[in-house]
């Protein structure tokens, strides 16, 4: 890669071609976007033009740097007086700490290490002193933490760690990787040095920036599993992170915050042709813009002095590169059985039991999309179209609605699975647990026939063709659609009894559900092929793992304290549904 490319991330140098990173920009298209609703002054890196740094002053754009094709300016710091801006400048594969007038002029150099690379510079509040970090080696986990004063004087070590920022209130966050560790943390600790906080432990957490009111650490999260990048949020008291932008195929870096709680990023929508996008973060509806053209990185608004308070709501989730998924169906789309399920819908009036582990939330945390999650445990066919969703004891599940109604043209994926109520599975087992065995002492010869009747009349009625058309017609166009089946319960050809929790079955009833199951799923891929979507085959999906082997993907029988049966009984399990899960994902194409 060319010198001008160590502006980028670790994540950029290895996602950007040489080629892409120096393709040139052009000022008069930057200006075309540099007005903003409530615009802030932000400094960045000029990469393509002319490695150099870049002040936005939202009524043009002026150039402070233009080191030439030896030397690449990155990095800026915009300081809290907005008279100047702190960047890295590289030559002969040696970095230092500069220092630029936002009105122009000759750059001073503040640091002379020489023999150690320095690098993130970010300002004091008061704009005297200036925090950077150094590295002896790119890849010395173990980077030391300055501070200095803006003439150069006063080098002092602080400690460990990198990307040192200082807010208001003079506490200072930065990233963390602990030796041997797959992690890289975000930390904050008090002024003097006391007080110090683990806020973060993703696998590749770095570049924190304060909010306006020091209340918040925004950071970018590296996600090895995909290659992408996303930008979070998280109170520096501690707790879950905020996903504030989601891009599936690219990187989201370098947040930086005004004061009037718009945050800047870069945006790489196909992990090159990087961006600088705006976005207001007081609004759901407010859209991330593009504020210049490719080849610009390291946005950076002077520090906010806690004079505007957070937006109401804030934090809320946004991105405009953000691709949403739908999650609709039944309880095999729910995640029943796997536990963890969300608080509305695991109350007396809901029992619609939504779980992180669902398959369908795995699948859209996958690909970075945001779900609409309404696949509710015990619904049938007519529940995509009724006013309501009736739970198991037949009583309407407060704040659920036809979930066809869910359904948008902004809808990339939907992930359904439906049919087995219509089929009775939950009631005809639940039937052959409290059955009479002195006078059906099968499974079969009590529900045989009427599972017979009821497959089929889904078959006849084409009510699946109906739906799947249905949902084909309200989502994106060329969107997605995977129609689930459903798993087989038990080994193939079984030849002996089964205890599932404390409910024997006979072989010739296990073969007798298998077959069930086969034959709905017969019917399930064949409406999904006439209606023009994908039907994911699962019947073995479990193969291994079903019920009486030694590590089953589903539940057996689970009774509560009163002996009753309770509805996560034979279903998939966390670890059945990420198989499932495994298989949506192939249907897309990623392993």
């Amino acid at each position: 890669m060319s010198r001008k490319t160590r502006s980028t991330l670790r994540y950029l140098a290895a996602a950007v071609t040489t080629a892409c990173l120096l393709l040139g920009t052009n000022i008069s298209n930057e200006l075309a976007h540099a007005a903003t609703p409530a615009c802030s002054p932000y400094a960045f890196s000029n990469v393509g033009l002319s490695g150099g740094i870049a002040l936005n002053t939202c009524s043009r754009i002026v150039q402070l740097t233009s080191p030439g094709s030896s030397v690449s300016d990155d990095e800026p710091s915009l300081a809290p007086n907005g008279q100047n801006v702190a960047f890295r400048r590289f030559t002969n594969n040696v970095s230092e700490i500069f220092t630029v007038s936002t009105s122009g002029g000759t750059p001073f150099q503040v640091t002379h290490l020489g023999t150690e690379n320095t690098e993130q510079p970010s300002w004091s509040p008061d704009s005297t002193q200036i925090l950077f970090n150094g590295i002896a080696s790119p890849a010395d986990l173990h980077k030391t933490i300055y501070k200095v004063m803006a003439d150069g004087s006063g080098l002092t070590v602080i400690g460990e760690g990198e990307h040192p920022v200082w807010c208001h209130n003079g506490r200072m966050a930065f990233a963390y990787q602990p030796e041997l560790s797959p992690t890289r943390e975000i930390h904050v600790v008090n002024s003097d040095g006391g007080n110090e906080l683990v806020l973060t432990n993703g696998a590749g957490d770095s570049d924190p920036a304060w909010s306006p009111d020091c209340r918040y650490i925004f950071f970018d999260r590296w996600a090895p599993a995909t290659g992408s990048a996303q930008i979070f949020t998280v109170p520096v008291t501690g707790g879950q992170p905020t996903q504030l932008t989601v891009n599936a195929t690219g990187l989201d870096l370098n947040p930086s915050i005004s004061n009037n709680w718009t945050m800047a990023f870069v945006h790489t929508p196909d992990g090159a042709n990087p961006q600088i996008y705006l976005q207001w973060l007081g609004s759901a509806s407010a859209v991330a813009q593009p504020a210049t053209s490719q080849d610009d990185f390291w946005p950076s608004f002077s520090p906010g002095d806690g004079s505007v308070s957070a937006p109401v709501g804030f934090p809320i989730a946004v991105g405009d590169t953000q691709l949403e998924a739908f999650g609709g169906g039944d309880s095999y789309g729910s995640g029943e059985g796997a536990g963890g399920y969300t608080p509305d819908t695991n109350i007396k009036t809901n029992r619609c039991h939504r779980s992180p582990s669902s398959y369908q939330q795995i699948v859209a945390d996958r690909l970075g999309y945001k779900l609409r999650f309404h696949a509710c445990s015990g619904a049938v066919i007519n529940d995509f179209y009724a006013p309501w969703i009736k739970n198991h004891s037949g009583a309407p599940n407060d704040g659920e609605i036809g979930q066809l109604d869910w359904l948008n043209s902004k809808i990339k994926l939907a992930m359904i699975s439906v049919s087995g109520n219509d089929a009775h599975f939950p009631d005809v087992i639940q039937g052959c647990y409290l059955r009479d065995q002195s006078i059906f002492p099968t499974c079969e010869s009590l529900y045989g026939s009427r599972v017979k009747r009821w497959i089929s009349q889904i078959e006849q009625s084409g009510e699946l063709v109906a739906l799947y058309r249905n949902i084909k017609a309200r989502v994106a166009p060329g969107a997605k659609i995977l129609i689930n089946e459903y798993p087989r319960f038990f080994r193939l050809n079984p030849t002996s009894a089964c205890n599932a929790g404390g409910m024997v079955f006979r072989a010739s009833d296990q073969r007798w559900i298998n077959d069930s199951i086969l034959r709905l799923d017969e019917i399930i891929a064949s409406a999904a092929h006439k209606a023009g979507v994908t039907p994911v085959g699962t019947y073995d999906a479990f193969d291994g793992h079903e019920l009486c082997s030694r590590q089953p993907w589903m539940n057996g029988l689970i009774l509560d304290v009163n002996k009753s049966y309770r509805q996560q009984s034979f279903h998939p399990n966390a670890l059945g549904y990420f198989a499932e899960a495994k298989l949506n994902l192939r249907k897309l194409g990623i392993k």
